[in-house]
């Protein structure tokens, strides 16, 4: 049976990195924020191999930590929204100092698949479904595994606001919402997991009332 694994950078808004791994031990990640760097060590340990990463939108919290993943896979599949492409030159910034430190991505991207708009693609056995749903950025786009009822937001989503290192400045669940009710009809079945923040079953979204039909 498949399962998803999360790994947490409190840096930026308790920002997620997933791998959903299959029965043949191989994996896919789902954005690649500093905490790359954990997931990594965990697919050392468990012997994963890791075939492809999907970048949520081109925000830098999202991919800032893409170099350690190139170091150790150089010609892995990445898969992002052609019109985020020009946001992949952005520079890290020293948060002490706030001065620029220089390019988050030094590695080259030998294998970048820039989706345009809503695509299907297939990866390790799995149907993905993606969806571009512009407003966070343009090239915003959130997954949809039917087989394994996960959906991604991209982004926050009804998220623990007493979680350390989440400022909640950039939350838009209206945003996020309406796509949710567009991709899953807000079926109780579909496991969530946001860009930012703690992954969650659409059934106690449903039940708390934070999410209504």
């Amino acid at each position: 049976m498949a399962k998803m694994k999360n790994f947490i950078d409190s840096t930026y808004d308790n920002q997620n990195v997933y791998l959903i791994i299959n029965d043949n031990n191989e994996a896919i990640m789902i954005d690649a924020s500093n905490a790359t760097s954990a997931a990594l060590r965990y697919l050392k340990e468990k012997n994963i191999t890791l075939r492809a990463l999907f970048i949520g939108h081109g925000h830098i919290d999202h991919y800032e930590g893409l170099d350690n993943v190139l170091r150790e896979y150089p010609d892995l599949k990445i898969y992002l929204q052609k019109i985020d492409l020009r946001l992949l030159s952005q520079k890290t910034v020293d948060d002490v100092t706030g001065e620029f430190i220089g390019l988050a991505i030094n590695y080259p991207l030998t294998n970048l698949v820039a989706l345009e708009g809503d695509s299907v693609v297939h990866e390790i056995g799995y149907e993905i479904e993606v969806f571009n749903i512009p407003g966070h950025t343009a090239g915003t786009q959130v997954l949809r595994i039917k087989d394994l009822n996960l959906v991604t937001t991209g982004f926050s989503l009804l998220p623990d606001k007493t979680s350390e290192g989440y400022t909640g400045k950039l939350c838009n669940d209206k945003y996020f919402i309406t796509e949710l009710k567009r991709i899953t009809n807000l079926e109780p079945q579909w496991h969530v997991l946001p860009g930012h923040n703690k992954p969650f079953l659409m059934q106690d979204a449903l039940d708390q009332g934070v999410i209504s039909k």
